[in-house]
């Protein structure tokens, strides 16, 4: 079977703020993929953005040890990033497309970042049969589960949260009116 990994940094391990710095520095994919791959030897490179994660998925018919997939991570973007291989890769993979690695479990919009990593490593051509099938099964997955499971009621997306959570803790007024700071896409969403 085809070696499988997975390197990730997460909102638990490294903090926003770290998280944001590195996602800026991965903002345009495929320079950072064609490195990915040249460090570890990969056959194929994807790369998984959030607001809650950055994953960097490779395969081929051999990977190095984790000692060399993290020093080229680290070549792209130092930071604290954890190694998943194989069967734990995939399971992870499976757990972030069904939003159960989200920050609001059940959210919606993973599913469209995952099928925009898979489409975009595509497009670039880093990701071949391994990584798309890897990414096919995900989406699968993750559809059915929001289908045919209670999941999708857990909870709405961060901003719909916050905005939620503003009208019953503050509801604005002409007298009260409320201020949003901030210029990412959750403020965007929240706006």
């Amino acid at each position: 079977m085809a070696a499988f990994a997975l390197l990730g940094l997460d909102r638990h391990g490294c903090g926003l703020d770290e998280l944001g710095r590195v996602a800026a520095a991965l903002r345009s994919p495929a320079a950072p993929l064609v490195a990915i791959r040249a460090a570890t030897g990969a056959d194929e490179a994807a790369l998984l953005s959030t607001c809650n994660r950055i994953e960097i998925l490779l395969a081929g018919a051999a990977l190095p040890a984790d000692a060399l997939l993290l020093a080229g991570a680290r070549a792209l973007a130092p930071a604290a990033w954890t190694v998943r291989r194989d069967q734990a890769a995939r399971r992870h993979l499976l757990r972030v497309a069904c939003s159960l690695e989200s920050a609001a479990i059940g959210e919606a919009q993973i599913q469209g970042q995952v099928r925009d990593a898979r489409n975009t490593a595509h497009a670039l051509g880093s990701a071949g049969p391994l990584l798309l099938a890897a990414f096919d099964l995900a989406l699968c997955v993750g559809k059915k589960v929001r289908r045919e499971t209670d999941l999708a009621r857990c909870g709405l997306d961060l901003p719909h949260r916050a905005v939620a959570h503003l009208r019953r803790a503050a509801p604005p007024t002409p007298a009260r009116p409320i201020a949003l700071l901030g210029t990412g896409a959750l403020a965007a969403a929240v706006l």
